[in-house]
């Protein structure tokens, strides 16, 4: 069966629709909270230095099922209605899997935040709540660590 080589172009950009949503919409937002935790700035361009071979590595998976577009297109032909939503799915969920597995940028914020938990419970004794641990760090610390409140 042949494929339009139309179709391979619509099918990568739905890839990169799929990976840019995910990483705009899921991932940065998610970094950004983790960084602002940690007490540290998250940096996109910090982000891209760590993981950069990640996000080609979403392309890559792509251009290897576009090179067998062919192949699963003669075998399923029906694929062929649904392939661009596949692709998309692919670079939403695929970019998703490769960075929870292998990214490390968060990786890092993670080992830091768990840095400062452990140290916050030698401080505070290992408490359990927000309310037990600011109650510990202002009567036996003498600081105040009482949460933000939150913006309505």
């Amino acid at each position: 069966m042949h494929v339009s080589i139309w179709l391979h172009i619509q099918c990568i950009m739905m890839l990169c629709l799929g990976q840019a949503l995910q990483i705009l919409i899921v991932k940065i937002p998610s970094l950004k909270k983790k960084a602002r935790i940690a007490n540290v700035n998250y940096s996109f361009k910090e982000l891209w230095n760590e993981d950069w071979n990640l996000f080609l590595s979403t392309f890559v998976i792509g251009a290897s099922v576009t090179i067998g577009l062919t192949e699963l297109a003669s075998k399923w032909p029906g694929i062929l209605d649904l392939i661009r939503w596949l692709y998309w799915l692919l670079g939403a969920f695929g970019s998703s899997v490769v960075m929870s597995k292998w990214g490390t940028y968060e990786a890092k914020i993670m080992q830091l935040l768990d840095v400062k938990a452990n140290i916050a419970d030698t401080l505070t004794g290992g408490t359990k709540t927000v309310g037990e641990t600011v109650s510990v760090a202002k009567d036996q610390l003498n600081i105040d660590v009482a949460p933000t409140p939150k913006k309505p």
